[in-house]
């Protein structure tokens, strides 16, 4: 279903961190050409405030320069051009601040609401984007109405605003050609502010209620529907199918490595069917002895089988075996609290590897394991406890 069918009832859940970023990518972010717009007014008015006096100044030197010639400068083609040129530079040099200020409002203008945001998204060719049809339809939809109608009402606001102010002071504007040259451009300066902080009004106002309406419209339009979040939940996280088959395949990846390691093991210690651990200690290579292989049930019977088809003794202690399949981990060395336990095995184990005629090897008999650790001795613990 397309973001156009679905309606807006539907897009109740808020976006997600993903969608937003992707928005974003895409060059989607809040927006408000009346913030900007008053923006950048506001630092026009605030220029001509602050910086009108010098710009005052600097003019009135220009202009009384540029009235006082000879009649040489006055004949000669190529001396006018050359003080107009000078002068014309002396314009741009003075106006300078505030045009420097000018430019710097309208860079950050529009990052005052939605923040920097660079991508090529918005401008790489679009078929959809082309299609008169799709533009005409955007125009005529209930936003690009409303964006109308509001264009419209601010700019017949500013029109009154205009009427209202020339109306109120034509007299002023009359006097203008009567009055001293220094006196006049004064007095324009302060009625260009005059108007200009009209204007900053006006469009403050519809800055003030254009932002907030930009920035519901915009987290409006990046609601998401239920299917949408579970699709992107599904995107993300992956298909649980899938991850079912992955995790099952790199379950029989670790198993074949634990099996192929288990010719490497110096002895298998069981339970003796129902768990199977296989030890292996190289020394000068191992800080302790470390775990190669276990497994439970089936998988013990096979660590078996390949044990006794490689010749790697099998030592039944089913405390023991217990305790290191509960505790122990492959591929790490077995718990400090076994130490001792698995120490008498493999000391017995060298012991039989090591036989010569007439060495006597004692069987350590039953390898006792520290208490708490053995999973079976714990259960009946408990077992008896609750009786």
């Amino acid at each position: 279903m397309s973001d156009q069918e679905t309606s807006a009832e539907d897009r109740n859940l808020p976006a997600s961190e993903k969608r937003i970023k992707d928005a974003r990518e895409e060059g989607r972010v809040a927006r408000s050409k009346e913030l900007a717009s008053f923006l950048v007014l506001g630092a026009a008015l605030l220029g001509l405030i602050g910086l009108g006096p010098a710009l005052f100044r600097d003019s009135m030197e220009i202009m009384s320069q540029g009235f006082r010639f000879d009649r040489a400068a006055a004949i000669g083609n190529d001396t006018m051009g050359l003080r107009l040129a000078r002068f014309t530079g002396a314009a741009l040099i003075a106006a300078i601040p505030i045009l420097g200020l000018l430019l710097l409002a309208a860079i950050a203008a529009p990052l005052a609401l939605g923040g920097w945001n660079f991508t090529w998204k918005p401008v790489m060719p679009s078929f959809g984007k082309m299609n008169p049809i799709t533009g005409i339809a955007r125009i005529f939809d209930k936003h690009g109405i409303i964006e109308m109608v509001k264009a419209a009402l601010i700019a017949l606001i500013l029109a009154v605003v205009a009427a209202t102010t020339l109306m109120n002071g034509r007299e002023e504007f009359a006097q203008l050609a009567s009055i001293p040259l220094t006196v006049a451009i004064s007095k324009t300066g302060s009625m260009l502010i005059m108007g200009l902080a009209a204007l900053v009004g006006v469009i403050a106002v519809a800055a003030l209620i254009d932002v907030p309406a930009q920035l519901w419209r915009h987290h409006s339009s990046l609601k998401m529907t239920f299917e949408e979040v579970k699709r992107e939940s599904k995107e993300s996280d992956g298909d649980p199918h899938l991850k079912a088959k992955i995790r099952a395949q790199q379950r029989d990846i670790a198993r074949r490595r634990m099996m192929d390691a288990i010719p490497t093991a110096d002895v298998i210690v069981t339970n003796p069917t129902h768990f199977a651990v296989a030890l292996a200690y190289h020394d000068g290579k191992m800080r302790a002895p470390t775990i190669v292989a276990k497994g439970a049930d089936l998988v013990a019977f096979r660590i078996r089988e390949i044990a006794a088809q490689h010749n790697v003794p099998v030592m039944e202690q089913p405390a023991l075996a217990r305790a290191l399949h509960q505790h122990g981990e492959i591929g790490e060395e077995v718990p400090v609290s076994l130490y001792n336990a698995v120490a008498q095995v493999l000391a017995y184990v060298y012991q039989l590897k090591r036989m010569v005629p007439g060495m006597i090897v004692r069987d350590p008999g039953v390898i006792l394991v520290p208490a708490g650790l053995d999973p079976f001795e714990v259960a009946a613990t408990k077992a008896k406890a609750a009786q």
